[in-house]
């Protein structure tokens, strides 16, 4: 993949909603979305970046699909890729190993979000847990 174009997990990430939310705002022509030749939807990146706002608009004053417990409820908030950090960035702002940050993660004290196959952290919440830390971030 080039670097102006996305696919749905990585709209996700930046809209910061679920995967089907972005689907539903490519049927409902919202976003524009182009078919690989794999069946793959894409997205053109300027075009994500330029109606960012429209599409978190839009999704505000839609009825919501149900909440499946596998993500929290609440109203759209625009995420960017300079907001998240990977696993190896949020261990290294809090001075932590891996399997740290997977316990907290799992406890609930860390939230990630997922784009593709990687786990990303929201890099506001990591720094307020390394401040409650005592760690210089």
């Amino acid at each position: 993949m080039d670097s102006k174009t996305m696919y749905v997990a990585e709209v996700a990430a930046f809209l910061g909603v679920e995967e089907r939310y972005v689907r539903r705002l490519a049927d409902e022509k919202v976003l524009k979305s182009t078919r690989r030749s794999n069946g793959y939807r894409v997205f053109d990146r300027k075009d994500v970046e330029k109606n960012q706002q429209k599409a978190i608009d839009w999704l505000n004053q839609r009825p919501r699909l149900p909440n499946l417990g596998h993500r929290p409820k609440g109203r759209v908030t625009a995420t960017t890729s300079q907001d998240l950090v990977t696993g190896e960035e949020a261990c290294a702002i809090l001075e932590i190993s891996r399997n740290t940050l997977l316990r907290w993660e799992k406890a609930g004290r860390v939230q990630s979000v997922k784009v593709g196959r990687r786990r990303m952290f929201h890099r506001e919440s990591i720094k307020k847990i390394a401040q409650a830390e005592g760690v210089k971030a």
